[in-house]
């Protein structure tokens, strides 16, 4: 049983929804632009690629020309396998030792191409052009999928390629400002002429250095044009670009490496490039470094300005050719996810996926044409920052700033006075910052000033409440309030121009988003994830819940698969949007995506009359209480967090346990070096401490004794949490402060900021075991 939805009572046959206006059911074997050409007999090759999809996956031939229909074989996976490798043998390096400090086994499923030249593609009629197959997903690098093309409104939209989206911004727009970037304290512009330009130029040194179709460029760096353009020249030249988390280890980079065929590993500096150079001669597939920043002291590494010299001095006739092959139903980019759950998994996008969610984005929220400034410091590993900074920028030749690599420890501020983006993405965390950098500079203001600002603040806040009941009403000395205060604070937080500010990634405390709303500065929130090429569901300033994610993004679908008495079941996404598949992971492809194309999310969700959605939790860290109880933790932790603001993290325990319990950890400063929390407590804990009588200054001095003031208010915070609880076995009975708060080079928080909750409950073994001994 599952109950479909978004828009309004508006039903076509299927019964399902997708858009807050326009309404679909698209068959999808009669809609998709591939039925236009049937696929042409399949050649035959001098090895097979085993097909990760099993029945009916897309093949490919060696040199990356996709197959439909690939023929299967009689022997077993691990025999075709061991066959491969017993043929790579003869073409390929023999594979050396691993790391010498942190050694990581090499992926299973990520051999080396062979070295053989390739034959021509069968099809030469690209960048837009769309390869024949009827599969709805592939976990080959080679392989293609059926697009998910609509009978009318935007997801009928004719799809094209990233060169074709880019080539357009540039003949349109070519004296606008693509890129920004601060250098010597001088901001320095890039054209989006300079844009094209510069992309093919690399591409051009990419392919000299070896890169090989849907073989992969890895980019591990902060934000900057080198990172752009490394990006587009590997789509460009009919490569795969693979961002890398700046916070991974040995392991994780050369996983990605691995697992991705790299090439091309390019790096932002010396830090990096030591990653890079202890697995550098184990993986066969890897043929250049480059290093971006800097000047290389390494041998062996390429500079940016050689490799920028290397594209300059080559022909163009080898570009050409490549261009010629891309497909927008094949692989561009890959995302890797966080490993929250596991390693790393390589989510594969194609051109279609991140064309389309930029020009849909563009279109749904009202970009307007060469006028858009965003800020680029999220990471743009993640698929969040790779769709807002690269691809909306660009579908709407709007100019992207990046931020200095010390953001998030403190200059993003900085850079959003100077820059005053028109469109402003974050993740919770970057707003509890901005809302604790504003408490406490604010904090000593007495007198006149204070009741000015306080009366300033209670007119923002009806009027965005009173905007979020559907009311265009102002309250009085609004207007008043706005010039003498709140204008002026937009100014200085740099945000006196932003017409869309929004919150993703995790969801957003309640009391972060009260106080950008007294601001008067409509925040909201969207809802996506990597599998769904960036964001699917999103508010709008006239349709908009508090706590919720929005309606569904027109040229989409959602469906809630076996809702419960409540209304609350799984949230499932359809549409052009959905990614290809997990590279090499069939398994895991298969768990995420159903035999109609729908993606699982794994998060639990409602709908209400008007088709907004709000997030209750995730379906796999339900926890189900000895008693049978289903139990969804995110919510319950919220509600601890809200009445207990001292409160960092909080990790709901209990699965097929008696009763609920909880780990704390409390707000501290962190080290901005090395990312580490220290045992310092934070300004808005000190608070918290000084308002209910206690002089602690740290962790140690809550923890000693322990301070039976911060005790019981944490308890009496607790108690009316627990007030609100569903019923009694909601209620949490036990709970401990751990001394360390959670972060990413502690390993319980990903790189997105999410609890990596089993890694939580193995390092806290002992804790929980003494709540129930």
């Amino acid at each position: 049983m599952s109950s479909l939805v978004t828009a309004p009572p508006h039903q076509t046959n299927g019964s399902l929804y997708a858009g807050n206006k326009i309404a679909i059911s698209v068959p999808y074997e009669k809609t998709d632009v591939t039925d236009r050409a049937p696929p042409p007999p399949r050649p035959e090759h001098a090895f097979e690629t085993p097909s990760s999809s099993g029945t009916g996956s897309t093949g490919s031939s060696p040199d990356g020309t996709p197959t439909s229909g690939h023929t299967k074989s009689t022997a077993s996976p691990a025999e075709l396998v061991t066959r491969l490798g017993e043929q790579l043998k003869q073409v390929v390096p023999a594979r050396r030792e691993s790391p010498e400090k942190q050694p990581a086994p090499a992926p299973a499923k990520a051999p080396a191409p062979p070295a053989a030249a390739a034959p021509a593609s069968r099809y030469n009629d690209g960048p837009d052009q769309v390869v024949p197959t009827e599969d709805l997903n592939t976990t080959d690098r080679f392989g293609a999928v059926k697009l998910k093309i609509g009978n009318k409104g935007p997801s009928a939209e004719r799809p094209i390629s990233v060169h074709s989206l880019l080539r357009r911004s540039a003949s349109k727009y070519g004296h606008v400002a693509a890129l920004r970037t601060k250098r010597d304290g001088v901001w320095q512009t890039i054209t989006y002429k300079a844009y094209l330009e510069q992309v093919e130029c690399v591409a051009r040194a990419f392919i000299k250095l070896g890169l090989e179709p849907k073989s992969s460029v890895c980019i591990l760096g902060f934000n900057s044009p080198e990172w752009f353009l490394s990006a587009l020249g590997a789509a460009y030249a009919g490569g795969v670009a693979a961002g890398v988390y700046t916070t991974n280890n040995v392991e994780a980079c050369f996983h990605c490496a691995a697992d991705s065929n790299c090439n091309i590993f390019v790096v932002e500096d010396e830090k990096q490039l030591a990653k890079v150079q202890q697995f550098r001669d184990k993986v066969p597939s890897l043929k250049a470094v480059v290093q971006y920043s800097g000047t290389p002291s390494s041998p062996g590494v390429i500079g940016w300005s050689q490799l920028m010299e290397m594209g300059a001095k080559e022909g163009g006739e080898e570009l050409e050719r490549r261009v010629r092959q891309v497909a927008v139903n094949q692989v561009a980019f890959l995302i890797y996810t966080s490993g929250t759950t596991g390693p790393p998994k390589g989510v594969m996008l194609s051109h279609d996926n991140v064309t389309f969610m930029a020009t849909n984005c563009v279109r749904y929220f009202g970009f307007r044409p060469a006028e858009e400034q965003v800020v680029s410091y999220l990471p743009l590993s993640h698929v969040a920052a790779m769709i807002a900074d690269i691809f909306l920028p660009m579908a709407c030749a709007g100019t992207t700033s990046f931020a200095d690599k010390n953001a998030l420890k403190g200059t993003l501020g900085q850079t959003l006075a100077e820059v005053r983006p028109t469109c402003f993405i974050g993740v919770p965390r970057v707003f509890e910052k901005i809302k604790e950098g504003f408490e406490t500079n604010v904090g000593q203001t007495k007198g006149l000033r204070r009741s000015l600002l306080e009366w300033a603040l209670e007119r923002g806040l009806i009027s965005q409440t009173n905007r979020i009941a559907g009311s265009q009403s102002k309250p009085f000395g609004y207007g008043l309030a706005r010039r003498l205060v709140l204008c002026k604070i937009h100014r200085v937080l740099g945000l006196d121009r932003v017409r869309l500010l929004y919150s993703g990634a995790a969801p957003l405390a309640k009391d972060t988003l009260t106080f950008f709303h007294s601001l008067d500065l409509p925040l909201l929130q969207l809802y996506g994830m990597s599998e769904s090429s960036g964001p699917h569901t999103a508010c709008l300033r006239h349709v908009d819940k508090t706590g919720s994610v929005g309606p569904t993004l027109e040229g989409f679908a959602t469906r809630l698969d076996k809702p419960d008495s409540e209304g609350q079941g799984e949230i499932c996404m359809g549409g052009r949007n959905v990614f290809m598949g997990y590279l090499n992971l069939p398994d895991k492809t298969e768990e995420a995506v159903d035999a109609d194309g729908w993606l699982h999310s794994g998060d639990l969700g409602t709908v209400d009359n008007r088709g907004i959605i709000t997030i209750t939790g995730r379906s796999k860290e339900l926890i189900i209480t000895a008693g049978g109880e289903n139990i969804p933790p995110v919510l319950i932790e919220d509600e601890v967090m809200k009445e207990v603001p001292i409160l960092s993290n909080c990790c709901l325990i209990g699965d097929k346990r008696k009763f609920l319990s909880m780990l704390m950890t409390l707000k501290v400063v962190v080290d901005l070096d090395t990312m580490e929390p220290t045992n310092q407590l934070s300004p808005p804990a000190l608070e918290f401490c000084r308002s209910v009588g206690s002089t602690a200054c740290t962790v140690q001095d809550v923890l000693d004794g322990p301070d039976e003031k911060v005790m019981s208010a944490i308890q009496r915070g607790l108690d009316r949490a627990n007030q609100r609880a569903a019923s009694g076995a909601q209620r949490v009975q036990k709970w401990s402060i751990l001394p360390v708060d959670f972060s990413i080079p502690g390993g319980e928080i990903g790189p997105t900021m999410k609890m990596k909750r089993p890694v939580i409950h193995k390092k806290y073994a002992q804790v929980i075991e003494r709540f129930y001994s």
